[in-house]
């Protein structure tokens, strides 16, 4: 028997405390939810394509979830895969072709939860940062002079142009641990000295002119809304050119900051080219110049909401729980 309890479905990961805080709300507004976390692989019970209505029923350790039932989805880490059952004996041939018509029920999947999103789209969670760069010039944003590189006489010109530049990686993260160190890859200044220890080709790396800011800048954008927090890193030596790098013993001030409307203008014509419902943006201040750094659609919030009082986990409890099924627009 099919259930009409009308519930919310949210994927996550177990460890993303920002997520727990959501359901807490959701809780108090006794709105029922379905939590899955991490690399979430569904068994298929049930896909029909009708003239109506399509039909989509999933089962996730051994519970059913018919898609119907969902009121919204709110995708937030993680990923999405059908269980495929494919034995290693059969033909590689085989196996790649049984393979892409898992690729094909997996994509379907995410198009029918993708149609009931209220915050988050799975389809575009992960938007090239190159892409966001080129399109924010076309909403009006001023961004840092950005390259791509891959060899020492590149960076050298860029340099000798630039007097001060940073590194960064061009799309990913990276954190990488050993039995006795944790390594993360984060935002660096780059110096004629690292041109001597650095080889003739390395591999493509992005590189920027380290802008001197007064303050930065972190924007957590929500239903048309822009909740924004300027911190004061550029004060610190450890977190001037990277705030990620925290100092724990002398904190970064973060307060509450008012965007002038002309930027909000131009942010929410990004959002709407990027077809992002929420996300956390990164820039930086310098006089009376912004500068664009790049989006987020599935960052952090806590650390926004909760300095500037913005109660943002309830915000997103109560879009989620709305009775219409309808998802944000911009």
């Amino acid at each position: 028997m099919e259930l009409l309890e009308k519930k919310v479905l949210i994927i996550s990961s177990d460890i993303d405390r920002s997520t727990s805080e959501v359901l807490e709300w959701l809780i108090v507004k006794k709105q029922p939810f379905i939590r899955l976390n991490d690399n979430v692989c569904f068994d298929l019970d049930n896909i029909e394509i009708m003239q109506k209505q399509n039909k989509l029923v999933l089962k996730y350790n051994g519970e059913i979830i018919y898609l119907k039932n969902i009121k919204s989805f709110w995708y937030r880490r993680g990923s999405i895969s059908v269980r495929n059952n494919i034995p290693d004996s059969i033909p590689n041939a085989v196996k790649i072709y049984l393979n892409e018509e898992c690729k094909a029920i997996e994509a379907f999947i995410i198009y029918e939860l993708d149609k009931l999103a209220k915050i988050n789209h799975y389809g575009n969670s992960n938007l090239n940062k190159l892409y966001q760069l080129s399109l924010a010039v076309e909403c009006g944003l001023n961004i840092p002079y950005t390259a791509i590189a891959n060899d020492s006489s590149t960076v050298k010109k860029i340099l000798l142009e630039h007097k001060s530049i940073v590194s960064k990686s061009i799309q990913a993260s990276l954190n990488y641990q050993t039995k006795s160190n944790m390594y993360s890859l984060m935002t660096s200044k780059f110096e004629n000295c690292d041109l001597d220890t650095s080889a003739a080709n390395f591999f493509y790396t992005k590189f920027q002119p380290q802008i001197v800011k007064d303050f930065e800048l972190r924007i957590f954008f929500l239903n048309k809304k822009f909740y924004t927090m300027a911190i004061f890193s550029q004060r610190n030596k450890k977190t001037e050119v990277d705030f990620r790098n925290y100092d724990f013993e002398n904190p970064n001030r973060c307060v509450p900051y008012k965007l002038p409307v002309f930027l909000e203008k131009k942010l929410l014509k990004l959002m709407n080219k990027l077809d992002l419902l929420s996300g956390s943006i990164d820039m930086i201040v310098r006089g009376k110049e912004y500068y664009f750094l790049e989006v987020n659609p599935v960052g952090q919030f806590g650390m926004v909401s909760y300095p500037c009082n913005y109660y943002l986990e309830e915000k997103i409890a109560e879009i989620l729980s709305k009775n219409e099924n309808k998802k944000l627009k911009n």
